[in-house]
């Protein structure tokens, strides 16, 4: 594997020499990152540079990073490997969860990702490319406000834009992530390779939700896995909402929103309750899509308004999380949402792309909750 050699300047005219080879071919870039983080940044003006950077356990892919900037902000990093098939895919599984492993999380567990729970690695690395005076107890600060702050900005790294690529950046801004693309511009000079980071689109402001009929996306079936060691099971069959009532338009969102049994609740008509809750005849559900525009809370004909309670004998109970970490959680989601009462939160979807990018969050929740240590619950 080549070696990086990261040579200092400004921000906005940053770039980094390697050295030259017989022939030439893609910079590996999660190798680059991991060796010089500031790339990220380089092209971005007055903006701090990130020092430290570190694989995101329990992925998939294998190829989401954790960036850590000498301000003490964290930027989520994808960096898919663009040539295998399944690369993207799999990385935007992994980003979806991501944002939600590290969200309220103690400063202990973000430090271990880097060598050790006390931060004694995470800060060596951070003064190692800082240079100069580093304030360990100011920087540790900063880190854990922006750990309990959540919406981690995300970063795209990639060597080729091609369609995938524009694809999966559209996914995201739909998914309400402020997220940023970055490639770069290679050279061979003096017998030097220099790669230049280049922006692609400088428009980092979050995507407004677009209630349209959208093709499926690739990235839509992607079901996030807690752990690699899981024993292989038989496909499930999801039971289908009745159709009796229904438009053809609210069918097809339903289709999708049969995946809310996932979530480990019973499906039964158009409710999906607790197992605990299931026993009793008199419980409510948990969880209640709406399709009658006669009756509470009143969907129009080519929507279907998806009835969550949060409460912890509902849903944060059967996930083991607090009420408002899940009501904070479903919030992300680039859609009208409303608040009728205390515990219930009321999602909207207008077509089979919003009930997906719903499907997509609650599958990422409930792997947040199961990856949570002891005592964070």
């Amino acid at each position: 594997m080549r070696p990086f050699c990261a040579r200092a300047s400004a921000p906005s005219t940053g770039w980094l020499e390697l050295p030259a080879v017989s022939e030439p071919g893609d910079v590996d870039l999660l190798e680059l990152l991991k060796l010089a983080p500031e790339f990220l940044m380089m092209g971005f003006a007055e903006q701090p540079l990130p020092r430290a950077v570190a694989v995101l356990p329990q992925s998939v892919s294998g190829r989401v990073l954790i960036a850590i900037d000498e301000a003490g902000k964290i930027t989520i990093v994808g960096c898919p490997d663009q040539k295998k098939k399944e690369g993207i895919n799999l990385m935007v599984g992994d980003l979806l969860a991501a944002s939600g492993r590290l969200w309220h999380q103690p400063f202990t567990v973000l430090a271990e990702m880097f060598g050790n729970k006390d931060g004694r690695a995470l800060m060596a690395q951070l003064r190692s490319r800082a240079g100069g005076s580093l304030d360990e107890a100011q920087l540790k600060t900063a880190i854990e406000k922006s750990l309990d702050e959540g919406r981690f900005p995300v970063m795209i790294v990639v060597s080729t834009v091609d369609s995938a690529v524009e694809e999966m950046m559209n996914y995201l801004k739909g998914m309400n992530i402020a997220v940023r693309l970055l490639t770069y511009d290679r050279f061979v000079t003096d017998g030097l390779e220099i790669v230049v980071p280049r922006v692609v689109g400088e428009e980092p402001e979050v995507a407004k939700p677009v209630a349209v009929e959208k093709e499926p996306s690739p990235f839509l079936e992607y079901t996030p896995k807690v752990s690699t060691f899981e024993k292989p099971v038989e496909k499930k069959t999801y039971k289908p909402f009745p159709v009796e009532g229904t438009t053809p338009k609210q069918q097809a969102i339903l289709e999708r929103l049969v995946y809310i049994e996932d979530l480990g609740l019973i499906h039964r008509g158009f409710e999906f309750f607790s197992p605990r809750a299931a026993q009793r005849p008199e419980s409510e559900g948990t969880i209640v899509v709406a399709v009658d525009s006669t009756r509470w809370p009143f969907p129009r004909p080519d929507e279907v308004i998806v009835v969550v309670r949060t409460g912890r004998e509902h849903l944060a109970g059967v996930l083991g999380m607090k009420p408002q970490e899940v009501e904070d959680f479903l919030r992300n989601l680039p859609r009208e949402e409303k608040r009728e009462q205390k515990g219930v939160l009321l999602l909207w979807a207008r077509n089979p792309y919003e009930a997906n990018q719903l499907i997509n969050e609650l599958r990422a929740l409930k792997e947040v909750s199961q990856t949570r240590p002891p005592g964070i619950r």
